[in-house]
């Protein structure tokens, strides 16, 4: 660490730069390259993978394993898992995304569930959403209350789509 510490107690950082402006920060573990390295009062959070993480600063409870997962998020109570997983800057909170690219673009997205690779990919806004399935809900920006299980279920044509109240079971 590299931060003043000034009250931050039983953190873990290995790798480069990890941990580096921490200053009140309780209870979080890093490990990887550039991973938390702008954590300064957060609690509870746990990257692992290079840049895993990165921009959380004051937002705590979170969970990111895999390179670039929750690289540019803020926002708390998240769990991203796999390559890019909730990548894009953002404030939205209480979101699961699993899976390569799954809620990358996720800026104020809040209460979501995405499992499979770009599932709910370019949501920025839309909440309480459940996209489980390759490309589920990917095209789909602002929606919310949707359901959709399979492969390219509720995907949307063109970007931008806006679909709310939906469930759909299937192949697109």
């Amino acid at each position: 660490p590299h931060g003043t510490l000034n009250g931050a107690i039983d953190n873990i950082g290995i790798g480069k730069d990890t941990l580096k402006v921490l200053t009140s920060g309780k209870r979080n573990t890093v490990l990887g390259n550039y991973a938390g390295d702008a954590l300064t009062s957060a609690t509870a959070n746990t990257f692992i993978g290079m840049e895993a993480g990165s921009a959380q600063d004051e937002s705590g409870y979170s969970t990111a394993l895999g390179y670039q997962a929750f690289q540019f998020h803020k926002g708390p109570n998240n769990i991203s898992i796999g390559y890019r997983a909730m990548y894009n800057a953002g404030t939205g909170g209480s979101n699961i995304a699993i899976g390569n690219n799954a809620m990358v673009a996720a800026v104020t997205s809040n209460s979501n569930l995405a499992i499979g690779q770009s599932a709910l990919q370019n949501m920025t806004s839309g909440s309480t959403n459940i996209g489980i399935g390759q490309e589920s809900q990917m095209m789909q920006t602002t929606g919310s209350r949707n359901i959709s299980l399979g492969y390219q279920t509720i995907r949307g044509y063109p970007n931008g789509s806006v679909y709310s109240d939906n469930m759909a079971i299937g192949h697109q």
